[in-house]
């Protein structure tokens, strides 16, 4: 709501994480989110959580109308992803961007 862009999110309902961790996510999707709003002409965007035994990935993916997406590095994301031992990728098509963040757990 505060972003103006539709999101949908699909993911567990129980992720079982700890307090740091889930706030660090908390803020790495509502930084992605902001990036998608300030950099971007999308509408729409999708959060996919997906939880494995060791990690856990976050794929904030947006609409990229027209290809119109500039090669990015989303330094601060990176960095909090790093902060908590994992990576970060980025996934490009003509229609959409991705942001994948992996932490291990």
């Amino acid at each position: 709501e505060v972003t103006g862009i539709d999101v949908f999110v699909d993911g567990p309902t129980n992720l079982a994480l700890g307090d740091r961790v889930a706030s660090e996510l908390f803020e790495i999707v509502a930084e992605a989110l902001s990036n998608v709003r300030r950099h971007t002409t999308a509408q729409r965007a999708s959060i996919a959580v997906t939880r494995r035994p060791h990690s856990i990935t976050i794929t904030v993916e947006n609409e990229s109308p027209g290809g119109e997406a500039a090669p990015f590095a989303p330094r601060s994301i990176e960095e909090h992803a790093m902060a908590l031992g994992g990576t970060l990728s980025i996934q490009r098509s003509h229609a959409t961007t991705a942001v994948i963040i992996t932490i291990p757990l």
